[in-house]
């Protein structure tokens, strides 16, 4: 029955004014309460601060702590999370209590990968299973955030709202309906000084943004569609996205376009799939159970 902790620490929080660091993390917390009813089917305790800047949750599914991982970090740009998760047993249990006062060695090798994460360059999320895939899953994760450290700060807010209007989603552990209040938070976003300043007053259109998301398109990332064939992903994208972005944004559609190319967010969404896939198959070895037979890493 193993479980999958994370950790995740705002790096260099301590540099911002006393204001500013209370308005951050409050709204950081507010970001936490939206992700965790959106992830309210797989999380085992919620997803909180447990000291200074460090946030931890424990999850039945590997994938959705790095689905999690993924949305926080969009949400609080220019703020860089650093985050590790671990999978194992979860067997220091206090039910009534936080993650926070839970243990055992999925707690373990979550800490040992944040470590990890600070002390080499480059690897802003680390993943420690103890199985024979963590190296070439740690070599995606730094691909992608290599990739994901070239946006600049409209092209990571676009990605965002891809993520919002089209997002990768697995059906047993997520509640798609929760999507909406996520997208409600970036109102909240914009009203803050720090958040605002960084984006030079830009602000997107809270009634467009509201209409868009009432027509949010999932990909379900374990489905068939997914697929192009047997070889390739299917386009991560759908028909007429820039359009949707360009009226969120009050922008043009050429111009959302252009984003969404020098951005690479086809690529970085295609990378997290394949991610979230070796994640899934995961331990299963030669296994000739049928792919929908099992889900590793779930209680």
């Amino acid at each position: 029955m193993f479980h999958t902790a994370l950790l995740l620490d705002i790096m260099d929080s301590r540099k911002l004014d006393r204001q500013d660091r209370a308005s951050v993390q409050h709204f950081a917390r507010r970001c936490l309460q939206d992700l965790n009813a959106l992830f309210r089917p797989s999380l085992a305790f919620d997803v909180m601060f447990s000291a200074g800047d460090e946030m931890q949750g424990l999850f039945r599914d590997t994938g959705a702590a790095y689905l999690y991982y993924r949305l926080l970090k969009l949400l609080l740009a220019p703020l860089t999370l650093r985050c590790g998760v671990g999978v194992g047993d979860w067997d220091v249990r206090v039910p009534d209590g936080t993650s926070a006062e839970q243990d055992g060695p999925a707690y373990h090798r979550a800490r040992l990968a944040l470590e990890q994460a600070h002390e080499t360059a480059g690897n802003a999320v680390l993943l420690h299973t103890g199985g024979p895939f963590d190296p070439p899953l740690n070599a995606m994760l730094q691909t992608a955030a290599c990739l994901a450290g070239k946006q600049s700060l409209v092209q990571t807010d676009t990605h965002l709202l891809v993520e919002l209007l089209v997002p990768l989603l697995d059906g047993q552990a997520m509640d798609a309906a929760a999507f909406v209040s996520v997208g409600a938070r970036l109102s909240d976003r914009d009203q803050i000084p720090y958040f605002a300043a960084a984006r030079s007053g830009r602000q997107l259109l809270p009634d467009k943004l509201a209409d868009q998301l009432a027509r949010q398109e999932p990909l379900r990332i374990y489905e068939p569609a997914v697929r192009r064939s047997e070889l390739q992903f299917a386009t991560t994208l759908r028909k007429g996205i820039a359009a949707r972005l360009a009226d969120i944004t009050g922008t043009t559609r050429q111009n959302s376009d252009n984003i969404l190319r020098k951005a690479d967010i086809q690529t970085l969404r295609t990378i997290d799939l394949a991610i979230l896939h070796v994640i899934r198959h995961n331990h299963r070895g030669d296994s000739d159970e049928p792919d929908s037979a099992d889900r590793p890493f779930r209680r």
